[in-house]
């Protein structure tokens, strides 16, 4: 994995606790949409803090392209609410179409 990879995951594990939707105030905590929203938000900041851009349903309906300034694709992120082993997550193959397409694929299941 390289540096820029490994600073995205480090800083996604940071943010990820920032406005984190299971809180005790919470009146529904099992709310997708809560969850999506803080998935692409913290994609977000870790992109931010690395002087990226991020896409939001782009590049083939993928959940998220992180792009530099000269728009050159660093990576394809996908989400899902489902189990993976449900035939109806179709994520894994969205990013193995964009094989060749950005440097790095992230799958965040929640």
């Amino acid at each position: 994995m390289n540096r820029r990879a490994r600073d995205f995951v480090a800083l996604f594990n940071s943010f990820w606790y920032r406005d984190f939707p299971i809180t005790p105030d919470r009146i529904d905590i099992s709310k997708r949409a809560l969850w999506t929203t803080h998935i692409a938000s913290t994609v977000k900041l870790a992109a931010d803090h690395l002087g990226l851009y991020t896409c939001f349903e782009t590049g083939g309906k993928t959940d998220a392209v992180i792009q530099d300034a000269l728009q050159n694709v660093w990576a394809k992120a996908e989400w899902e609410w489902a189990q993976p082993r449900n035939p109806k997550v179709n994520e894994f193959q969205k990013l193995a179409a964009a094989s060749g397409q950005a440097d790095l694929f992230i799958y965040v299941g929640y």
